[in-house]
């Protein structure tokens, strides 16, 4: 059942803007081949300030990251010692989502993800 999809792109930046120095590094190393052609350097600078910012504002807004013409607003889901353990998303096509339908839209999966808090 489902796929296995990538960490960066979509929801799966929330899980990789916790990763440590250490294991973005690697994973960097491990999927810059396929995704820039072994160009590591600017793709992982990237990347990494992407996550730093991700991590700093709680969520994340996808736009033709996954699909062209797709977008998607993601938080973490975290357990009581603050690990994320999950995220809510919610997708649509671009087009559909009007800028203040998009940050009401921010505002209600941010609200969800922090109700759903696992232990």
């Amino acid at each position: 059942m489902g796929s296995r999809l990538s960490l960066h792109r979509g929801a799966g930046k929330i899980f990789a803007a916790e990763f440590s120095t250490e294991q973005l590094t690697q994973y960097i190393e491990q999927v810059a081949p396929e995704e820039m052609g072994g160009e590591s350097d600017s793709w992982g600078a990237q990347l990494r300030a992407q996550l730093n910012e991700i991590r700093a504002q709680g969520y994340h807004i996808a736009r033709g990251e996954r699909i062209v013409g797709a977008m998607s607003i993601s938080a973490p889901v975290r357990d009581r010692s603050a690990a994320v353990r999950a995220s809510i998303t919610v997708g649509a096509e671009s087009r559909d989502v009007a800028e203040a339908a998009e940050q009401e839209l921010l505002a209600e999966v941010k609200h969800a993800a922090e109700a759903v808090r696992l232990s």
